[in-house]
């Protein structure tokens, strides 16, 4: 299985909810069966929701140091 460890992405994303309701979800990870194509949109979608959060995080705690 291809595994991409992906951290509160789906967790807490409704949007994600519905994409990948047909892939084994455990605790910060979701495998993909190796048999099958990556679904290369939904990762890239995924990584961007994660880059922009983590982009969101770093400017507050940016923010909060300069208070």
């Amino acid at each position: 299985m291809h595994v991409w460890e992906i951290i509160k992405a789906f967790k807490r994303n409704k949007e994600f909810k519905e994409e990948v309701k047909d892939y084994h979800k455990s605790k910060g990870t979701l495998p993909f069966p190796i048999k099958q194509p990556l679904p290369y949109d939904l990762i890239r979608k995924i990584v961007q929701y994660r880059v922009a959060s983590n982009l969101k995080k770093a400017e507050r705690k940016s923010q909060s140091r300069r208070s």
